[in-house]
């Protein structure tokens, strides 16, 4: 099986640069494919933080990628999470040492960008789709003709959002570096 094949290879990659480099801290961002053997072998040379913005314990958490890194978990020095209510849920599992570690401004990332001033929209909103508050605003907001332009990643819209409040917020495209800024 390739994918299992590439997975394996991940691990032993991600082993070997940390043996070269040597690192005191090693945080592993979403690290659905390290298997808890490789937390272990990294643990050996330094400290370990996990984080993950998403929630693994939330409704789409019973999906095949969690299954590495909720077995991982207990291997770690230490967790960053992005939800409060993850603090809780991991202590739940015996995990002591966890943070919140939420979004943040970055003036040399985020900066204002002088454009054209024809573009304008009543709201923006760049992320992701997802159940729950951010589906009930939009779908709110077009109810009440307000116009809404939506960037993020396309397939989770489509997923999350009824035909016909999809069909209403036209083209979703994902936003990197000048893009991005300009729009926010």
């Amino acid at each position: 099986n390739n994918v299992k094949k590439e997975i394996l290879k991940i691990n032993k990659q991600l082993v070997e640069q940390i043996v070269k480099f040597q690192p005191d801290v090693t945080l592993l961002y979403a690290a659905y494919p390290v298997f808890p053997a490789t937390v272990k072998k990294i643990l050996k040379i330094g400290w370990v933080s996990s984080y993950h913005n998403d929630d693994p314990f939330g409704r789409y958490s019973k999906g095949s990628c969690w299954r590495f890194f909720k077995k991982s978990l207990k291997n770690y020095n230490s967790h960053h999470v992005y939800r409060k209510k993850n603090l809780k849920e991991y202590e739940a599992q015996g995990l002591n040492n966890v943070k919140l570690l939420r979004a943040y401004y970055c003036s040399w990332l985020n900066y204002p960008v002088r454009e054209d001033a024809t573009k304008t929209y009543q709201v923006v909103f760049v992320g992701n789709g997802e159940e729950g508050s951010r589906v009930k605003y939009l779908s709110y907001l077009l109810k009440n003709n307000i116009h809404v332009k939506v960037f993020g990643g396309k397939e989770l819209w489509e997923k999350h959002l009824a035909a016909h409040v999809y069909e209403q917020i036209a083209s979703v495209k994902e936003l990197y570096g000048r893009e991005y800024n300009s729009v926010i």
